[in-house]
């Protein structure tokens, strides 16, 4: 499975896990990455890369352009979004999180952590 990377400035091209750009911004995408920054880009922290992501990568993208990022974290249950100059905000079971760039977008924290089996199209209903 090939990976996108965005690329934000000369040294500065990292690989979100889920990038997000809105319409208006299509034609950034290049043939392999991504020329500028996302609208919105979500990371899931693993232990191996949680401190890095939390202290340098979510803070470089931020700084280069990325209007929100959701960092969920599986370690301790929570989802946390950041958005440039605002202090983050964690969200954690029984929560709904709600993103400031995907209009009416939102999704339950629970529906993250869940054992039983989730219907996505029933998720999506209830989202719309």
């Amino acid at each position: 499975m090939s990976r996108v990377v965005m690329r934000l400035t000369s040294d500065l091209i990292p690989e979100p896990d889920l990038i997000i750009l809105l319409p208006e911004n299509l034609s950034k995408i290049q043939t392999t990455f991504i020329d500028g920054p996302a609208d919105m880009m979500v990371e899931i922290l693993s232990p191996s890369t949680r401190k890095t992501d939390l202290t340098i990568k979510i803070p470089r993208c931020l700084e280069n352009g990325v209007k929100e990022i959701w960092a969920i974290d599986p370690e301790v249950k929570e989802l946390t979004i950041f958005h440039p100059g605002k202090e983050p905000i964690s969200y954690k079971q029984g929560d709904i999180a709600k993103s400031t760039i995907l209009k009416n977008f939102w999704i339950k924290i629970d529906w993250l952590w869940s054992t039983d089996v989730i219907d996505p199209i029933d998720c999506l209903h209830e989202i719309l």
